[in-house]
């Protein structure tokens, strides 16, 4: 079975994924405490509860943020992202409010992404390199036989298969046809 470009990149994506899943899930459990930490050190969690209950009794009075900005000593803003919306400060950045050790902490996270991101580059240049040099399922296994489940999980159907033409009646399609039945009335 011939490998179309759209096949080879879902085959890609599909090993970038596996290959980078955990890693990344850590990442953002990470990032979600430490954003929750920076979001404390300005919102305390008694004005947190104070402003759900204003905003429920006057929906919409009070904006509700999902990131928080921090300034680095580099000067350059960095956004944590929090799984839920909480309620937004009168500024949704922390620059002065934040203590010290959680910036320190936020400038290791920022590095810690370069370098998850720096690895997935890696990951998805090698997957690419392997799966683009091959035009075939059948050169494809020979090459990477370990990469086959995921080729099958993500092109939907077992590859091993392969679809032959329907059984075909000629006895039935020729009577349709009025044609002769068998060869012996053709002559």
């Amino acid at each position: 079975m011939r490998l179309k470009n759209y096949q080879r990149d879902k085959i890609v994506n599909g090993l970038v994924h596996r290959a980078m899943l955990e890693s990344e899930n850590a990442l953002a459990s990470d990032e979600d405490k430490l954003a929750l930490a920076v979001y404390r050190s300005r919102m305390p969690e008694t004005t947190e509860k104070a402003a759900d209950k204003l905003n429920q009794q006057m929906p919409g009075m009070i904006y509700t943020c999902r990131s928080v900005n921090v300034k680095l000593t580099t000067g350059s803003w960095f956004t944590l992202y929090m799984n839920f919306e909480r309620p937004q400060p009168r500024s949704g950045n922390f620059e002065d409010t934040c203590p010290e050790d959680l910036f320190e902490q936020v400038e290791a996270l920022k590095e810690r992404k370069r370098e998850i991101q720096d690895t997935r580059n890696a990951v998805h240049r090698d997957a690419r390199a392997v799966v683009y040099s091959c035009n075939t399922v059948e050169q494809l296994k020979a090459a990477w036989p370990e990469v086959m489940p995921i080729v099958e999980e993500v092109m939907g159907t077992a590859v091993e298969k392969k679809r032959g033409l329907p059984a075909i009646d000629r006895s039935k399609l020729n009577a349709m046809f009025k044609l002769p039945v068998d060869a012996k009335e053709a002559a």
